[in-house]
């Protein structure tokens, strides 16, 4: 063979070689990354409804501060709710995701955790512990051990725990959770809060759903009244003779579907809260002589008490709706909303407005509608029953 011929076949020989060199990478490659695929970890979908509650912790109390002011001049909304817990309360993910940013006390970011979950969610715990159990010297790492990023969590997972760190040193330790979702091509904040109301609360991290703690059964002291068999509030009204708040219409009748006047529910909050009678001073100019003058005189004393204008308390004069709202706000020490909620469309610009939205957030009333209250609408005495009944059992 002649030496361009030797060449020629050592030259063929060099290609078919590369080729093969070739192939045998990629499906080295291929395998490889067959094989990494198989090995990567299964993400559960986000889905809002199928989250876990951050803590273990009950429920209650929680409120939903979704973009209340920041800022003495409201210049930005709080994107998150703040749910405020003792320190070293567990903290744990809502769901299956990757962590993709962290604050640790050695960077002195400390301390937070994000996650990245399918679907183009990030859920994210602020203000977790930093310091020592027992002290407040900002020297621990509130951040559960193995968690760095790049990890993938589960849900129910512990990813640390309640603290002050941050911004949160003077407002009391609590766990500022947000939801971000990027899939419109922007960063659009998602209010936890109603989604929280429902979360399961796991036992333990990564346990099974905790029992829900269930109310005490209401004694049902039986057919005290005569005229409220059949009415839906009937056991609310038993349950007042049962505490002592109300005693009737008469002796046998609670005359359900009139309505309540303002002295009537004078009487009702000082029997309930126990209070003394005389001797205050306090006294309005339509009150001389009246049946409920004592009642009236105690509850303005004790400051749940208002009038119906400077000098009068128009003690015959039927409760309103917007009215009750305030009695029960005193009546029951309910705190008042730091923003206006909104829930309602007919109370803007009404006096009554923070009482309203006090008793709906936290379960006292659902309003007429769903969208609106009826403010000045009166109240039943029927309804008044179930208004107070829900009020005491906040407690």
């Amino acid at each position: 063979m002649s030496c361009s011929g030797e060449h020629r076949v050592n030259r063929a020989i060099r290609v078919l070689m590369a080729i093969a060199v070739v192939f045998a990478s990629f499906g080295t490659t291929t395998a490889q990354a067959a094989e990494g695929d198989a090995a990567a970890p299964v993400l559960e979908p986000f889905d809002l409804n199928a989250m876990v509650f951050p803590l273990i912790s009950e429920r209650d109390p929680i409120y939903d501060s979704f973009e209340d002011c920041r800022g003495s001049d409201c210049s930005r909304l709080h994107g998150a709710i703040d749910i405020m817990r003792p320190k070293m309360t567990p903290v744990v993910a809502v769901a299956d995701g990757v962590v993709s940013w962290m604050g640790t006390l050695e960077e002195g970011k400390c301390c937070y955790v994000f996650i990245d979950h399918p679907g183009d969610y990030k859920t994210g715990y602020i203000h977790l512990n930093n310091d020592t159990p027992g002290t407040d010297d900002g020297l621990a790492n509130g951040i559960a051990e193995g968690i760095t990023e790049g990890t993938v969590v589960r849900k129910g997972q512990l990813i640390g725990w309640v603290g002050d760190s941050g911004n949160a040193e003077y407002a009391g330790s609590h766990l500022h959770l947000e939801i971000r979702y990027y899939g419109n091509g922007y960063e659009e904040r998602i209010n936890p809060y109603p989604y929280l109301l429902t979360a399961p609360i796991l036992s333990e991290p990564g346990g099974a759903p905790a029992p829900e703690p269930q109310p005490e059964p209401v004694p049902f002291i039986g057919p005290s009244f005569t005229d409220d068999d059949g009415s839906p509030h009937e056991p609310d009204i038993e349950r007042l003779l049962e505490l002592g708040v109300t005693r009737g219409c008469s002796e046998t009748e609670y005359c359900p579907q009139d309505s309540i006047t303002r002295g009537q529910m004078a009487a009702f909050v000082r029997r309930y809260l126990e209070l003394p009678t005389g001797g205050s001073g306090v006294t309005y100019i339509d009150t001389d002589g009246h049946l409920f003058a004592e009642d009236i005189e105690a509850i303005t004393e004790a400051g749940i008490g208002f009038g119906c204008s400077e000098f009068d308390y128009c003690p015959d004069a039927p409760l309103t709706r917007q009215e009750m709202a305030r009695f029960l706000v005193g009546t029951f020490d309910i705190p008042l909303l730091k923003a206006p909620a909104g829930v309602f469309d007919d109370i803007d610009a009404n006096p009554f407005a923070e009482y309203v939205e006090a008793i709906e957030a936290v379960g006292v009333t659902l309003g007429c509608t769903e969208t609106t209250y009826c403010p000045a609408d009166v109240v039943t005495r029927e309804q008044m029953a179930s208004f107070f009944v829900r009020g005491h059992d906040l407690d």
